[in-house]
């Protein structure tokens, strides 16, 4: 980790990700937002952002990927 890169907060990466924080904070229970404890504190490393846009961008594509193959299927 870069020593001059500032962490974020939660309702930082809300913002960022242009959603709810229960949304982030469900993100982090599901494990796909690593976070970092600092005492009572919790905060999120950019790069820790990138990997969970990654995650969801996969999961929505797998997503759409198995919708197309049941619609293909259906006819």
């Amino acid at each position: 980790m870069n020593p001059n890169e500032r962490l974020r907060t939660l309702h930082e990466v809300a913002e960022y990700f242009g959603v709810s924080l229960r949304t982030v904070q469900r993100l982090q229970r599901q494990g796909m937002l690593r976070t970092v404890r600092i005492g009572r504190l919790t905060r999120v490393r950019r790069e820790t952002l990138n990997r969970c846009l990654d995650l969801l961008e996969g999961r929505k594509k797998a997503r759409s990927v198995s919708t197309e193959q049941a619609d293909t299927n259906s006819n």
